[in-house]
């Protein structure tokens, strides 16, 4: 008998409990909310959010440069520069054939380089100058005229039919080997 007496105490305890804590935690919450524990406790967690946080990075669309260069240029020339303001911004990221290379100084160099909308079509659509420091690519000295060159970069301006690339850089370049 005196085995059962605690058993069924704690039973009983643990019932009582169980239906009547829902009723205590609305008192409680009053409280608590009434001398302003909730709010603090909101706002460190809101603030440990915040510094958690990733910052959200810009999403900045990647254009064809032979479709910027040909919605350009189908403007009347007096809307062209209009135009050509609605790409400055946009990334552009394409394959293109050098055309030129010119040693600026101050660890500079800029690029020309063509590019086609068909790859067997000689034609020529559009061009890309942008600016690279020379020295954080290797084996630049040894392109050639015509040697495939990817570039990411912003458009700055554009003047049909080239687009001036800022924050530019070289993907690849240069012919790969034959396998």
């Amino acid at each position: 008998m005196s085995v059962l007496v605690p058993i069924g105490a704690t039973v009983i305890g643990g019932l009582i409990l169980f239906f009547t804590l829902p009723i205590l935690e609305k008192p409680r919450q009053k409280f608590l909310n009434a001398i302003g524990v909730k709010h603090k406790i909101e706002t460190q967690i809101s603030e440990e959010v915040k510094l958690t946080a990733l910052p959200e990075a810009p999403v900045v669309p990647i254009v064809d440069p032979i479709e910027v260069v040909n919605d350009v240029g189908a403007q009347p020339l007096m809307q062209q520069a209009d135009k050509a303001k609605h790409y400055i911004g946009m990334r552009v990221d394409c394959i293109g054939e050098l055309f030129e290379i010119e040693e600026l100084g101050n660890k500079k160099t800029q690029f020309v380089i063509h590019v086609r909308s068909n790859v067997t079509s000689g034609r020529y659509r559009a061009g890309l100058i942008f600016e690279i420091n020379p020295t954080r690519y290797r084996g630049i000295g040894l392109l050639n005229k015509r040697d495939p060159v990817r570039v990411s970069g912003i458009i700055e301006s554009v003047t049909t039919p080239l687009i001036y690339l800022g924050e530019a850089k070289l993907i690849s370049y240069g012919k790969t080997p034959a396998t």
